[in-house]
């Protein structure tokens, strides 16, 4: 007997690829910004990284409309952390 058909997973897949690829580059700049941001600033906005790349997974999974805005707040997120560690705590490179 054959396994049970779910449906048409292509563009799940396609869905998962490419909002993978666009939450890389938030990740990359993360990675990088401890140049400027102190290691702890830089484990927690990795750990916020890691938690919005779950939250991206599950959004994909179930095919949402925002999904594409999760890298972008993920961008956000980053830029906001820098700019205020930098004007608040006196961070620099």
């Amino acid at each position: 007997m054959a396994a049970p058909r779910r449906g048409n997973t292509g563009p799940v897949v396609v869905g998962v690829v490419a909002a993978g690829l666009a939450h890389l580059v938030p990740g990359f700049f993360i990675v990088v910004s401890g140049l400027v941001a102190p290691a702890w600033a830089v484990l927690l906005m990795g750990l916020a990284w890691i938690a919005l790349l779950v939250l991206l997974v599950r959004m994909v999974e179930r095919r949402s409309w925002w999904t594409p805005v999760i890298p972008i707040a993920t961008m956000a997120l980053w830029y906001f952390v820098i700019m205020l560690g930098e004007d608040l705590l006196g961070w620099s490179a």
